[in-house]
């Protein structure tokens, strides 16, 4: 009975060797080259991994995942763009002077590396940026937890920040450069300057203070209220010292436009610009801050990023101002035209307000 024992156990040990499972199918070395550029205005990621690597961690349930075929290979570069992209921008997070950057997979394909005996798929990622940054960070956190001999090459030359690094499981994260006062100051400045037309709600929140003004003295009134009010939470929320629900913030942001327009259609005293310019004014700091978010707190200046950024917002918000006061006041000279535009920006708040609350 102890022979039969013994025996049926070599049997089936020899057996099961013949039936290798996928996760110990890899016989080369886990290792990647990355080279990250600048062109224009974008930061481009070229990471070329081993084929093996990329394909178990990004479509682990495929069924070809350990079919070594030239044709397996082609399939996959060719039908797994989506859970490349989701899996290597889930595990790689480049930030630019202290911002996260926002990247998409461009080019998935086969390549063969020199002095390599194993085949490699390229990746292309692209991410967009203001200019060359004085700053650059990334985190890399590719197949280490699956296998912790993991080596990444990493080469970057990005303008005057040029770096090596090899990234090992105890070690795979890279920071070169630093940002000056007046540079912080300037960046984010003129990024505050641009983030206005991100936000098109306060343009139209803007005319419609102007449409339904009783004086310039009211109008600068609401428009000082709503500066000072947004300003406050813009800090508070850049600070990350005040955070509300961003689905919540565009519903009620997207609201405001249907209340205002419907306030200046119907009311005649017109007295209450001051309360809706403060209170959709604190919602409107949270839909600016947006332009800080996931902002570095390790930077050094970031109370300065953050004010630079809201005197950025508040420039812009007085220039668009200025230019609305001088077009509407020549436009709603026109007969019907001023109940005409109310009526235009009431539908178009009930439309955006259900757009944003429920979709």
């Amino acid at each position: 009975m102890g022979r039969l024992f013994i025996f049926s156990t070599i049997m089936f040990v020899f057996l099961l060797g013949l039936f290798p499972s996928v996760t110990s199918a890899h016989d080369n070395d886990s290792i990647a080259f990355t080279d990250i550029s600048i062109k224009g205005n974008v930061i481009k990621f070229v990471i070329q991994i081993d084929m093996y690597d990329i394909r178990v961690e990004a479509t682990p349930e495929n069924p070809d995942v350990g079919d070594k075929t030239s044709e397996a290979y082609d399939r996959f570069v060719k039908e797994s763009h989506d859970p490349v992209e989701k899996y290597l921008l889930s595990n790689i997070e480049l930030y630019a002077d202290d911002l996260p950057l926002k990247g998409k997979l461009t080019q998935l394909s086969q390549v063969d590396k020199e002095d390599q005996n194993q085949p490699f798929a390229e990746a292309v990622l692209e991410y967009p940026v203001e200019n060359s940054p004085q700053k650059f960070e990334l985190d890399y956190n590719l197949v280490f937890e699956r296998d912790s001999y993991h080596v990444n090459y990493v080469n970057v030359a990005l303008g005057d920040l040029k770096a090596n690094a090899v990234f090992v499981s105890e070690l795979h994260e890279l920071r070169i450069g630093q940002m000056s006062l007046p540079y912080t100051l300037e960046h984010f400045f003129l990024l505050g300057l641009k983030h206005v037309l991100t936000l098109f709600e306060s343009i139209i929140l803007i005319a419609l203070l102007i449409i339904g003004r009783k004086s310039v003295k009211q109008l600068a009134a609401a428009l000082f209220v709503f500066l000072g009010i947004y300003s406050l939470t813009l800090i508070l929320a850049g600070l990350q010292l005040l955070n509300l629900p961003d689905h919540f913030i565009h519903s009620i942001i997207a609201l405001s436009i249907f209340i205002v327009s419907l306030y200046t259609l119907l009311s005649k005293k017109k007295n209450l610009y001051l309360w809706l310019a403060g209170g959709f004014g604190f919602f409107y700091g949270f839909g600016y801050a947006e332009g800080l978010a996931g902002l570095k707190s390790d930077g050094g200046h970031k109370i300065y990023s953050v004010l630079a950024y809201t005197v950025g917002i508040g420039a812009a918000v007085s220039i668009i101002a200025l230019i609305l006061y001088l077009v509407l006041h020549f436009v709603l000279k026109v007969k019907n035209l001023f109940s005409w535009i109310l009526k235009t920006l009431l539908l178009f708040g009930i439309v955006w307000f259900i757009v944003r609350a429920f979709f």
